[in-house]
Formats: structure tokens, sequence, C-alpha cells
């Protein structure tokens, strides 16, 4: 009896060693998996080396191809104000009257009237130095200036001042002419009104 009884107890020892040894190597085993994956979040990967030694590139935000527009002149804001009260009493008025003196310049300078006859209003004030002055129609103030010019050649012409005006606007300048071979010194005064919706050349002065 005494001999199962510590037979019993010799077995109940050892198993109880057999499992604590088992539970230490589990334990064992357990930390070495933690340590190792403890290892792999460390160890950076190739990606994020490769990354840390490049350089961080700075975008530039895209350059704007937007010309530089140049503010209004003076003359351009009063342009525009009369153009704004013309629409604001009913009146509207087509094109610009500095194309017609410049139409005028042109035609001057090259003798060739038609340049600008197209402008002239129904009756035409004409007034020529050492030729004819007075009202004529259109047509027959083209041809009065036609038969002025026939003789006189025109070596320089330019409009210097252009009056700014909301009804009569004027433009004067200082023209070089060849008559009969004696060079001469004319002023030239060319004034507009308006016709309906439009400007129209009502006189001219060569003097």
């Amino acid at each position: 009896m005494k001999l199962l009884t510590a037979l019993g107890l010799a077995l109940l020892v050892l198993s109880t060693m057999c499992t604590t040894a088992q539970e230490k190597r589990d334990s064992g085993r357990q930390r070495d998996k933690q340590s190792e994956e403890k290892g792999r979040r460390k160890e950076p990967s190739r990606d994020d080396a490769r990354q840390a030694r490049e350089p961080v590139r700075r975008v530039s935000p895209p350059a704007t191809s937007d010309p530089v527009v140049p503010p209004p002149t003076d003359v351009q804001i009063r342009q525009r104000q009369n153009l704004i009260d013309q629409k604001r009493s009913g009146r509207q008025v087509t094109g610009d009257y500095r194309g017609i003196f410049e139409g005028v310049q042109q035609g001057l300078s090259s003798g060739n009237i038609g340049v600008f006859a197209e402008h002239f209003a129904s009756q035409v004030f004409v007034n020529l130095r050492d030729g004819e002055s007075g009202y004529y129609s259109a047509n027959q103030a083209y041809y009065v200036l036609e038969n002025y010019f026939r003789s006189r050649r025109v070596m320089s012409f330019d409009f210097t001042t252009i009056g700014e005006s909301e009804s009569n606007p004027y433009a004067t300048g200082s023209a070089g002419l060849s008559f009969k071979g004696t060079r001469e010194i004319a002023q030239v005064y060319v004034s507009l009104s308006r016709a309906g919706d439009r400007w129209v050349i009502t006189q001219i002065n060569i003097y």
C-alpha cells in the first residue's frame, strides 16, 4: 500500500514537471515570435529608404501668359464717358471721329480727296487760300478740292491738334505745299458735326 502511494506521488510530481517545462517552451516561442515581429516593423523597406534619400521637389506654380494691359489714357477715358453719356441721352453715334481725321490727313497728304469724300456732309463749307470759298454740296466740295490739289503738291502734312467735343470736334495742322515751283506753308482746319448716327465733315479751311 505504501509502495502504491509513493508511486502515485512520483507520477504526480513527474507530470507537474513536464507541464511546467512545456509551458516554459511555449512561453519562449511566443517571446521569440513577438521579437521577430517587432524587428520586421522596425526594419525600413527599400522604397522608404529610397524616398528618404531623395530630395524634396518643390513644384512652382504655372506662369501666367496673360499680357499686361496698360491703363487707359485720359483721351480714352473721355471718349468712353462721351459714349456713355450719349447712350444715356438716347443718342447713338457710330464710328470714331479720329478715324475721319486720319482719313483726311492721308487724303490731303497724297492729294487723293476720295479717301475721305464719303464723310462729307450734305453741305460743306470750303475756304481755300487763293481758291474757292463758300458752301458746296458733297459732290461739289469733292471737285473743288480735287481741282485745288491738282495744281498743288503736298510736301508734308500732319494734324497737330485735335479738339475734343461732343458736338463739333475739330483738327488743325500745318501743310507744306509746292505751287508753281514755290514752297508754301498753309494752315488746315477741319471740323465735324453729327448727322443722325454718324460723324460728317462740315468745314474745311486751307489758309
